[in-house]
This record gives C-alpha cells, sequence and structure tokens, in this order.
C-alpha cells in the first residue's frame, strides 16, 4: 500500500479475546487526505471491533440543472400585435419553393419572439410538494430527534420508540398525499384527459424525473444506438404482399387531399402542447401566441405541401429527447428515445389526419372493434368487448382461448414500402400518396 501513496490508520488491537489482542481490521487512506480523527469502537456486536475515521472534505455543492426557456414575463401582446402586423408577407407569396417559404416563415416568427420573449436561461427547481404541511415538518423533526438519541445510546427501548415514531410519521405523510391528491383530482375526474395531464403535472408514481442525460454518454452514440436498435425483419415475402394489393384495389374510391381554410388550422394549432419544439425551436406556445397573424400563411404552406405532393426538408427531421429510464444509467438501453417533430407539421398532420379518418369510416376501411386512435374508444371499450366475448363463449359451452401479443418497437418496425403499396390500395393516389411517399422514405433525426 506504501507503493501506491497510501497510509494506514488504525494503531490499537481490533479483536481482543482472553488470550490475545489482534490488530486485523484496518483503514488504508491516501496520503493526500487531511485525516481528523480514528478510533477503534467496542459495539459488542461482534468478536471484532469497529474501526472508524473523519476525514475532511470539501463541501461540493451539486451543479444546478439549468434549462433555457422564453421568458414572457415582460411580454406584451399589445406591442406584439403591432411588430406583427409590420410583416411584409409580399415576398412570401412571391417566392416557389416551399422550403424557402417555411424558412422565411419560420425567421419571420423567432426574430419576432427573440424581441418580445426571448430566450432566458433559468435553474430549475425542485418539485414542489404542496402535501408537506408542518405537521409532517414538525413530526420529521421528532424522528430525527429519536434516531439521534438511539444512534447515541443503542438503547432497545429508544430503538422501539424510533420506530414508532418512524411509523407513525409515514403513515401521516401516505395520509396527507392520499388526501391532497383526492383533492386536486376530485376537479377533473370526469374528464380522462385533465385527469392524466393533472396525474403528470403532479408527477404521482414518477420515482425519478431528472431528464438530463449523463455526460459520459455520448449523443452520437446514443443516435446510433437508437437507429440500430430497431427489429429487422426478414423481407421474404414481401414482394408476394406487395404484388397481390398493387394488382386489386379496395374500391374505386380515391382520397385526395382537400385545402383547408385558415379558421381550422387555427383550430388544429390551439389543440398544440404549448412547451414542445422541434428542431425549427418554435413551441406551441408561440404559433399560438401568433396565430392572429402566422395563422394565413401557414394556411398557405400546408396546402401547397398536399398540392404539390411535398414536404419540406426541414419536416423530415425529428428531434429526439433521450430520457433516462433509471436513476443511474449504466448502458444505452438505459435511455428512451422520444421523438419531437416541429409544430408546423403537427398541424399539417392533424390536417390530413381529419380528413384520412373521415375517408376511413365511410368506406368502412377500419374494423368496427378496432379502439386504438379512434375518437370515443380506448382501453376500456378494449376490455368490455373482451369480456363480452368471453362470458358469450361460456355461455354457448364453447372453449375460449385467448392470445396476447406484445411487439417490441412496433411502429419503428413497419415495412413503409408495404406500408404505401396499401395506402394505395385504399385508394390514396396523386399528390397525396406522394405526400405520404416524401414523409415517410429519407427521414432523419439527431438526438439533443
Amino acid at each position: 500500500m506504501s507503493s501506491h501513496n497510501c497510509q494506514q490508520l488504525i494503531n490499537d488491537p481490533t479483536r481482543v479475546t482472553p488470550d490475545s489482542e489482534t490488530l486485523l481490521d484496518l483503514i488504508f487512506v491516501s496520503s493526500d487526505l487531511q485525516v481528523i480523527e480514528s478510533e477503534v469502537l467496542d459495539l459488542m456486536i461482534s468478536e471484532h471491533n469497529t474501526v472508524s475515521c473523519k476525514i475532511a472534505l470539501e463541501n461540493q455543492k451539486p451543479k444546478p440543472l439549468l434549462k433555457t426557456i422564453r421568458s414572457y414575463k415582460n411580454f406584451d401582446i399589445h406591442k406584439f400585435a403591432e411588430d406583427a402586423n409590420k410583416i411584409d408577407w409580399s415576398r412570401f407569396y412571391q417566392m416557389s419553393n416551399i422550403d424557402e417559404k417555411l424558412a422565411l416563415f419560420n425567421h419571420s416568427l423567432l426574430m419576432l419572439f427573440e424581441f418580445h420573449a426571448p430566450l432566458k436561461t433559468i435553474k430549475v427547481k425542485q418539485h414542489y410538494q404542496p402535501w408537506y404541511t408542518d405537521n409532517l415538518k414538525y413530526l420529521s423533526k421528532i424522528k430525527r430527534k429519536a434516531w439521534l438519541r438511539y444512534k447515541k445510546s443503542r438503547s432497545i427501548v429508544h430503538k422501539q420508540f424510533f420506530c414508532q415514531v418512524r411509523n407513525f410519521y409515514n403513515l401521516a405523510v401516505a395520509n396527507e398525499k392520499r388526501a391532497y391528491y383526492q383533492h386536486v383530482l376530485s376537479s377533473v375526474y370526469n374528464d380522462q384527459k385533465k385527469y392524466w395531464n393533472k396525474i403528470k403535472s403532479l408527477q404521482i408514481g414518477n420515482q425519478y424525473t431528472n431528464n438530463t442525460v449523463p455526460t459520459e454518454f455520448n449523443v452520437n452514440d446514443i443516435n446510433k444506438h437508437f437507429i440500430e436498435s430497431v427489429p429487422k425483419f426478414s423481407s421474404c415475402g414481401e414482394q408476394q404482399y406487395i404484388s397481390s394489393f398493387t394488382m386489386q384495389s379496395f374500391s374505386s374510391d380515391q382520397f385526395l387531399f382537400k385545402p383547408v381554410d385558415v379558421a381550422t388550422i387555427e383550430t388544429f394549432v390551439s389543440n398544440l402542447k404549448p412547451n414542445c419544439a422541434g428542431v425549427d425551436c418554435i413551441t406551441g406556445k408561440m404559433l399560438q401566441l401568433a396565430s392572429t397573424w402566422f395563422s394565413e400563411p401557414l394556411t398557405h404552406i400546408i396546402n401547397l405541401a398536399f398540392e404539390q405532393g411535398q414536404v419540406p426538408k426541414l419536416w423530415n427531421f425529428s428531434l429526439v429527447k433521450p430520457i433516462p429510464k433509471k436513476k443511474t444509467s449504466v448502458s444505452l438501453d438505459d435511455f428512451r428515445p422520444i421523438s419531437l417533430i416541429c409544430n408546423t407539421l403537427k398541424v399539417a398532420e392533424f390536417a390530413l389526419c381529419a380528413q384520412f379518418k373521415t375517408f376511413l369510416m365511410e368506406k368502412n376501411i377500419l374494423p368496427s372493434q378496432q379502439s386504438g386512435f379512434r375518437e370515443n374508444f380506448s382501453t376500456s371499450t378494449v376490455l368490455i368487448s373482451l369480456v363480452d366475448d368471453i362470458f358469450s363463449g361460456f355461455s354457448s359451452g364453447k372453449v375460449t382461448l385467448l392470445t396476447l401479443l406484445d411487439m417490441s418497437k412496433a411502429f419503428d418496425s413497419l415495412n413503409i414500402s408495404l406500408l404505401v403499396t396499401k395506402l394505395k390500395y385504399y385508394g390514396v393516389y396523386g399528390a397525396t400518396l406522394n405526400w405520404f411517399q416524401n414523409y415517410l422514405f429519407n427521414r432523419a433525426q439527431l438526438v439533443d
């Protein structure tokens, strides 16, 4: 140990018997550490005494978690409206390239907010615990004193008292949490969407909420892992399936995207999540605040994209946020990829989805029992239908078998070529089909 620049602190015997005294238990420290004291303690729990030491260490405060946000503290909607009205969109409508139109749209919006709501770096505060009352603080102090007294005396009586205080404190915390959450959730109990959003905002059940990626992980390695972790299925039989769908069609009806008006786009913009942003750094809140002045050029971009069957290059980029699944991430498998797309693309998706869902329902393409991704359907409708089928089978004297499948990375594993072929089979043609192809192929992503 001397060759490694270490020193041994314990000098008194650590194993004492009627016949011998032996120094067996050691403490080695680096020579550069400042040792305050070291000692041997007889706790009467083993033949070996306990060894301990006190070392002077610098009190290193944890680095604060920083976050860059837009500051709306001095935001003035009237001055914002004055500057928004001054934007000249004549050059925008004269452009022929859709990528240039989107670039000018984003630049105008970002410059407007850079002046009225500039970016600001702030410290992220710890999660507020409104259920932690003064009574709990008082019980916590009593518990702390009981623990220190037991730690000093090692008395069985003091230990029993500490256990009683600790159990009472834990029960009081659980009761306070339950009462607070029941009070807050009772106001939104009948609205499922608000109910689950409230649960998410309260971070109920989230044992670990820090979304910061440890510095030892390289973003390029994380990005490569996300791409290579997608299951690769055999292409055997792919051409046969594509040929079978190509040789026929579901019906003679065709789906073509119909241009939308400004009012429809404003409705879709109001449904955006306020704080999410893609690679263009434009949040839903920014589009919502500027909706009066920017909805018309955004409507023009969306209608032009579907009319020409083109997707702006920026819309093909996804910003991937690696969210740690565990408190201590030790491998790349401990990250969950959350893909964020541009909010302007989300509005275009909303417009397409509304028309395409109507087409699928009118032509009876969707199975009547499908509950996923449909309004007024949920896991509850699936369970009701499933239980009804099981009981119907029992009543008819039939044997009931249930097979459940859970595919890993199901949407990442879709065969894009076959999907496009099926879209054409169900009636998607022309510029709308080209838009789907340009959207699904040649996508790119970056990890932030």
